[in-house]
């Protein structure tokens, strides 16, 4: 039997252990509302006759510059910089590159698993507009810098240092998850396709400790959804034409699919490190 004595110990050391991780849950909230008041901001300065991709720019970057002051903000306070998680000279291009490949490469699997349950035809889109399809690529990197830092670069590293590698890929996941489904995304998307691509990202940058290439890894394989999965009129480089009837009725399907990828994906890099210990 458990005695009292043996729960009071465990029970003072799950606090002890909440205690630990309270300044970066702080962190974390802080950036939640910091990217939430940049785009009230946004939508508030944003002309409403402007075009969805000059809207788009304009949220990514308020949100991007103010997590990054946060970030920024806390780094001083714990005395880290940029540096220690791979950001300076004669550390981006490379990485940067190595992720940027790989991000298409990730981007191209979902493409062929949604191709294999749902099949389609994509031809290029007479349509775009090159500026709108620019404005919408250069918010869509935007973003990613915003995610990545804001949930992989701080909060990951002190997350590991006091409360172990699992809780620090798992924790900004379900923040990551959350601010997802706050902004549309259907639940089932979010558990199977979101979750399972933040653990993957959350992977990459604990084994990798390069932020760069996973901001790169992440935005490239955003920039892919944007022009074939999920193609705008006039900022997307291609068209989409489904060649099996209403997308709707294997919407299901094709997130497991996405969510097998991603997973496949992630013990990859984790066997891959495993080989470099």
């Amino acid at each position: 039997m458990i005695s009292f004595a043996n729960f009071r110990w465990g029970r003072r050391a799950r606090l002890a252990s909440l205690r630990r991780i309270l300044p970066i849950l702080g962190y974390l909230a802080l950036i939640t509302v910091s990217a939430l008041g940049a785009t009230i901001i946004a939508s508030v300065v944003t002309p409403r006759s402007w075009p969805t991709a000059y809207a788009w720019l304009v949220k990514a970057t308020l949100v991007m510059a103010c997590i990054i002051a946060v970030t920024a903000a806390y780094l001083r306070r714990s005395v880290l910089t940029w540096n220690d998680f791979g950001v300076g000279a004669g550390k981006l291009a490379l990485p940067s590159g190595i992720g940027a490949a790989l991000g298409v490469l990730l981007g191209m699997a979902w493409v062929s698993v949604v191709y294999w349950i749902a099949p389609f035809d994509v031809t290029w889109n007479p349509q775009v507009i090159p500026t709108r399809w620019l404005a919408a690529g250069i918010g869509t990197v935007a973003m990613g810098v915003a995610e990545e830092v804001g949930y992989r670069s701080f909060a990951l590293r002190e997350l590991q240092a006091r409360a172990g590698y699992w809780p620090a890929m798992l924790i900004p996941t379900v923040l990551f998850c959350a601010s997802h489904f706050a902004g549309g995304v259907p639940w089932q998307a979010t558990l199977l396709v979101v979750g399972s691509a933040s653990v993957l990202f959350s992977v990459v940058m604990l084994e990798t400790r390069s932020l760069p290439l996973v901001i790169a890894l992440h935005a490239a394989s955003n920039l892919v959804q944007d022009n074939v999965l999920r193609p705008s009129i006039d900022s997307s480089a291609f068209t989409v034409t489904s060649l099996s009837g209403p997308a709707q009725a294997v919407q299901l399907q094709v997130w497991f699919a996405m969510m097998a990828v991603n997973v496949l994906a992630t013990v990859t890099v984790l066997a891959w490190g495993r080989c470099r210990q």
